[in-house]
């Protein structure tokens, strides 16, 4: 199995994640314990499902990148570095408001700060064709 190959998978697996656990909560919206009648609240319900259909739409761009990931350095690196962004806001966000770093959130976090950036580095190497 060539490095591309593998480079393929792993990216196709990661790429179901954001889009299986957006799209629910684009039909969805924040849960009812967060929201109450109000622009205010309409106002977040509209934000939640915008940045969820953004999670999808990342998921999918990396989807689209799959068939020619050794010549898409620029694109993948935009996907990724955004990922990454988020995982730096959502790691932020967690240490500013003082959340456990547990559960879903380790696990998010580990992936867009850890796994992604692995990737971001094994597509500059089949890039180059190493």
């Amino acid at each position: 199995m060539t490095s591309k190959l593998m480079l393929q998978i792993a990216m196709g697996v990661l790429g179901v994640i954001p889009i299986v656990t957006a799209l629910p909560e684009i039909y969805r919206g924040l849960p009812a314990s967060f929201i109450a009648a109000g622009d205010e609240n309409a106002g977040r319900d509209s934000d939640y499902r915008y940045w969820a259909a953004i999670w999808v739409a990342m998921g999918a761009g990396l989807y689209l990148l799959l068939p020619r990931i050794e010549s898409e350095t620029l694109m993948s690196r935009t996907i990724m570095g955004g990922i990454i962004f988020g995982g730096l806001s959502r790691l932020f966000g967690a240490v500013q408001r003082k959340y456990p770093l547990k559960g879903r959130l380790r696990g998010a976090l580990f992936i867009e700060l850890v796994i992604i950036p692995a990737l971001v580095v094994w597509q500059s190497l089949v890039a180059s064709g190493k």
